[in-house]
């Protein structure tokens, strides 16, 4: 156990991060290879939907128009997120402006 928190950078001390990460049965029963994988598997789809939320965050800013909306946007992520959802459905013509 000392030898898997070490390879994965963890501190003994978030034991229970790493259990609620990959789970203790787990570990024991299908091994160390299969809980690195795991837990990477889950970094990795971490990674993903972030970069995929600050990209939508970035494009609602960049849609933003005017001062006050642009920083609101800024401000308030899920409103830029908003403001993106709304112009790819007045572009696909879902909503009637």
């Amino acid at each position: 156990m000392r030898r898997l928190c070490h390879y994965l950078k963890i501190n003994t001390t978030n034991f229970v991060d790493f259990v609620f990460v990959c789970g203790y049965d787990d570990f024991h029963r299908k091994g160390f290879n299969q809980s690195l994988i795991r837990v990477v598997m889950k970094s990795f789809i971490y990674l993903v939907a972030g970069i995929l939320f600050i990209v939508c965050w970035l494009a609602g800013i960049v849609i933003a128009e005017g001062v006050l909306v642009t920083w609101a946007a800024i401000c308030l992520p899920p409103y830029a997120w908003y403001l993106l959802i709304e112009r790819v459905m007045i572009l696909n013509n879902l909503v009637g402006c």
